[in-house]
C-alpha cells in the first residue's frame, strides 16, 4: 500500500508540469487576448458612444491630483459632448472662462472629430474641439488597449491640464 501511494504521489509529480502550458503558450495567449482587447477598443471609439471616466488630473504645475471622490466625466454619443471635468490649473483671463463650478463643463456639438490608430503601439489617439459660451476647448484622448486612457485638455484662456483615468461603454443613464 505504501508503495502504491508514493507510485502515485511520484507519477501525479511527474505528470503536471506536463499537463501545464509553456512560456510560449503563455505568450502566445497573452498576446492573443491583447489583440481583443485592442479590437474592443477600436470598434468602441469607432462607433463613437463611450465614455471617459477620470480618477487623476496633472494640472500645468505638475501637481497630481485624485479624483476619486468626484464625478468627472467625458461622455461622447455620436456627434454630442458632456464633459464633467475638475479644473485645478491657472487662468489667462478674466471672469469670462470662469464658470460658477470652477472645473471644464460642456454640453453640446464637437467638432473636427478624429481618430487614429497606433498597431504597433496598440493605442488610438481621439481629437476633437469644442467651442460654446465663453470657452473653446481642444481634447487629445490617448487611448490603449486596455482602455487605460490619457486626455488633455487645452484652452485659449486656461493653462493645459491633464486627466488619467478609463475608458468604456458607456453606462446606462440612471
Amino acid at each position: 500500500m505504501k508503495n502504491i501511494v508514493l507510485f502515485l504521489l511520484l507519477s501525479s509529480l511527474v505528470m503536471v508540469p506536463l499537463a501545464g502550458q509553456t512560456k510560449k503558450e503563455l505568450k502566445e495567449e497573452k498576446i492573443k487576448k491583447e489583440a481583443e482587447e485592442f479590437d474592443k477598443m477600436k470598434d468602441l471609439v469607432d462607433g463613437k458612444v463611450f465614455e471617459f471616466e477620470a480618477e487623476w488630473t496633472t494640472s500645468s504645475q505638475g501637481r497630481r491630483i485624485n479624483l476619486y471622490s468626484r464625478p468627472n466625466l467625458l461622455r461622447i454619443n455620436k456627434d454630442s459632448l458632456d464633459v464633467y471635468l475638475a479644473y485645478f490649473g491657472t487662468l489667462h483671463s478674466g471672469s469670462s472662462a470662469v464658470n460658477n463650478e470652477g472645473g471644464i463643463i460642456y454640453n453640446g456639438i464637437m467638432d473636427d472629430y478624429k481618430t487614429k490608430v497606433n498597431e504597433k503601439k496598440r493605442n488610438i489617439t481621439v481629437k476633437f474641439d469644442t467651442k460654446g459660451g465663453s470657452d473653446s476647448y481642444q481634447f487629445i484622448m490617448t487611448i490603449y488597449k486596455s482602455g487605460n486612457t490619457v486626455v488633455s485638455v487645452s484652452s485659449p484662456w486656461r493653462s493645459t491640464s491633464q486627466y488619467e483615468g478609463t475608458t468604456k461603454k458607456t453606462s446606462p443613464k440612471k
